[in-house]
């Protein structure tokens, strides 16, 4: 039932930057989610904004990456407002893209204090890891955005 109830939260995602923990965050493909690791309360979330407890999947296991977890993913049920577990629900890794030179950025609350940043679509950017030196490059192209830092 996880589809039915978390539809606009399932599909692709593809690394995209680097939490201040060292795990990946992932994007959406066509959509407005990301998968990523929320250190407290420990667990792997679907949702809008990465380091925000605001999401409708997760899995309460803390791994260091979501294809290797072995509990069963949990999604959001409006009608019996609680999590719900569905067993067919999994997380896979595919190919790592190619991409341009430089260092994964990170966005949203991960980037308050950071002295460097660059913003798109209203969403600010730094560097995953030395955020108050060097360069940040960020760019759109087909509604993706593209954010590389140098250092």
């Amino acid at each position: 039932m996880g589809d039915f109830y978390q539809e606009e939260r399932l599909g692709k995602y593809m690394a995209s930057g680097e939490s201040s923990d060292g795990r990946t965050i992932y994007r959406q493909q066509g959509g407005e989610n990301f998968l990523f690791y929320l250190a407290s309360p420990g667990v792997w979330m679907v949702g809008p904004e990465p380091g925000r407890d605001l999401g409708g999947v997760l899995n309460r296991q803390g791994g260091d990456c979501p294809e290797l977890l072995t509990n069963d993913w949990e999604y959001w049920n409006d009608l019996m407002d609680s999590w719900s577990s569905d067993s067919s629900m999994t997380a896979t890794c595919g190919p790592a893209p190619t991409s341009p030179p430089g260092e994964p950025c990170t966005w949203g609350s991960q980037c308050d204090g950071c002295s460097i940043w660059a913003e798109a679509d209203g969403v600010r950017y730094c560097c995953a890891v030395g955020c108050d030196y060097g360069e940040v490059e960020v760019s759109t192209e087909n509604g993706e955005v593209t954010c590389t830092c140098h250092h």
